[in-house]
């Protein structure tokens, strides 16, 4: 496994690469706070693949450019970071 940062993962088998998101809030209905969970997974052939996924999704939260290369900035910090812990295990 992956872990590219608090609310996406990396997983495998033998045939796939499954970018998973999982993100848990809590919300206030009616008065009462209630934890909110969602998630999603897509799965693709290649590791590349699910990269360019998570960078797609990740930048989406950017509200300008300005953020947009920050965010990126990240990803690709976040990346790196995954990738050599992922080869220190081998």
């Amino acid at each position: 496994m992956i872990t590219l940062d608090e609310n996406y993962r990396i997983e495998f088998d033998a045939n796939n690469f499954i970018l998973k998101y999982e993100k848990e809030k809590t919300i206030i209905k009616d008065g009462e706070e209630k934890k909110i969970k969602s998630s999603d997974e897509w799965y693709y052939p290649r590791l590349e693949n699910a990269l360019y996924k998570y960078v797609d999704q990740a930048s989406k939260v950017s509200k300008n450019a300005s953020e947009l290369l920050e965010s990126l900035g990240r990803i690709n910090a976040t990346i790196a970071n995954a990738m050599i812990k992922e080869r220190e295990k081998l």
